[in-house]
């Protein structure tokens, strides 16, 4: 039968019940529905061909943009580029306008600092910050952001001096938030705590924006704003070895990592250069936020900040530290585990009922759909014990029988089991014999 189409069997797999066969491209139409209708085999099929979970802009700088390979932003593309509806709000310098990897990339913005719409950036530093989250890419010119198709939003609040009042900033995360713009990177901050900021930190979050903000640059561990803020997103930088940038603020104000030193992006004047600071780092972690709300626009601030921090690269100690936060972002499972929260998160508890004795111990088991999180195990009030790997152990001594919760808590959705605890067996004196009467002591 393979004769007769000029078929030649390349390969053998037996354990697979299959062979390989090549022939002509012009005859294999015709070839494959003759071996099918011919009644000999199981089945007949093309040898298609898959691809590589990610994807390769063409832009001719990207081989240089290590960055975007550090936190698996290709594989992220393979899923989702980014969605023309989530906008981010870069509050800086300004952009150029002009520049060819964001010409077609903005959204109307406004210049806190003269009071008008003209948001052409002088400095260029905003410009570097737009591009490193959303240069357009694919397009045969200079580099590609971390989010293609998400769309920025220029609020300029950095005067010709470099400087930025709190009040412009706290002023352009309102306008931001009351656009519906769910992300806020600002790449400045501040040595001192200020109420009117974190009130602007608390208005975009209650309103569903997670702000980004760096941790700045003076290798120290003093809080910067409003970086740390309550609720804000505060970014630390790494470097192409994984380790804290030599420049980078640290301590436990920090929440994430990013890539922050050269780092190529946008210039005034439509090139491209190299960029060193957290100013850099927050941009990236707030374009990963971007990719994960354009798979599920549904996602809260606070579940959009779970999934950074659960789905980041852990570095330095285990957990988290003072370095890193949680860990430096990874846009690859940040997108997975977005698309799995796009499917309801159920917690079951099995056995759902128990009873127990003093002393003894039962490992509860908590399956879990929709979400890859870890398991928190609590008890409240109750007597006993439970482990983090489920295991319940009652007290010792149980003067009375009691009933137990034990609930298992994941991304916020709970289930419980009930144990019952029965009373410690006790030793009785036997009841005296009545003594015969007229009987002395």
């Amino acid at each position: 039968m393979m004769q007769l189409h000029g078929a030649a069997i390349r390969r053998h797999l037996p354990a697979l019940n299959a062979d390989l066969v090549e022939l002509p491209e012009e005859l294999s139409d015709a070839a494959v529905a003759s071996l099918r209708q011919s009644g000999l085999y199981e089945f007949v099929e093309r040898d298609y061909y898959a691809h590589t979970a990610a994807t390769t802009p063409n832009d001719p700088y990207f081989g240089q943009q290590w960055h975007l390979i550090k936190i698996q932003a290709p594989q992220a593309w393979s899923v989702t580029t980014g969605a023309s509806t989530v906008a981010i709000a870069v509050i800086d310098t300004g952009v150029d306008t002009m520049h060819g990897d964001l010409a077609g990339k903005l959204l109307p913005g406004w210049n806190f600092v003269n009071n008008s719409n003209t948001v052409t950036d002088a400095n260029g530093h905003g410009t570097a910050v737009a591009g490193t989250i959303a240069a357009a890419a694919d397009n045969s010119l200079g580099v590609a952001g971390v989010t293609w198709g998400g769309m920025v939003m220029p609020l300029v609040v950095v005067d010709s001096n470099e400087y930025a009042s709190y009040s412009d900033i706290a002023a352009a995360i309102q306008y931001a938030a009351d656009r519906n713009v769910r992300v806020i990177n600002i790449s400045a901050g501040g040595s001192s705590a200020s109420t009117v900021l974190q009130n602007a930190v608390d208005y975009a979050w209650n309103k569903g924006a997670v702000v980004f903000a760096a941790a700045m640059n003076n290798s120290a561990s003093a809080p910067y704003y409003p970086a740390a803020c309550n609720h804000a997103v505060a970014v630390s930088a790494t470097d192409d070895s994984d380790r804290l940038a030599s420049f980078s603020n640290f301590g436990n104000w920090i929440t994430l990592a990013a890539p922050g030193t050269a780092i190529l992006s946008t210039a005034v004047g439509g090139g491209d250069q190299f960029w060193y600071g957290t100013s850099f780092s927050t941009p990236i972690a707030a374009g990963v936020a971007a990719l994960a709300l354009s798979v599920n626009p549904s996602l809260t601030a606070a579940a959009l900040v779970d999934i950074l921090k659960q789905n980041s690269d852990d570095l330095g100690a285990t957990g988290y530290d003072s370095s890193f936060g949680w860990g430096r972002v990874n846009a690859y499972k940040a997108v997975s585990a977005a698309q799995r929260s796009l499917t309801p998160v159920t917690v079951a508890v099995t056995p759902n009922s128990a009873t127990l004795s003093p002393g003894q111990s039962l490992l509860l088991s908590a399956t879990v759909t929709g979400n890859s999180g870890p398991v928190t195990w609590s008890l409240g009030s109750s007597p006993g014990t439970i482990s983090n790997t489920g295991l319940y152990t009652a007290p010792a001594a149980v003067h009375t029988e009691m009933t137990v919760t034990a609930t298992a808590t994941v991304a916020g959705v709970s289930a419980t089991a009930t144990i019952t605890l029965s009373r410690s067996s006790q030793v009785r004196r036997p009841t005296p014999l009545p003594r015969p009467p007229g009987h002395l002591h």
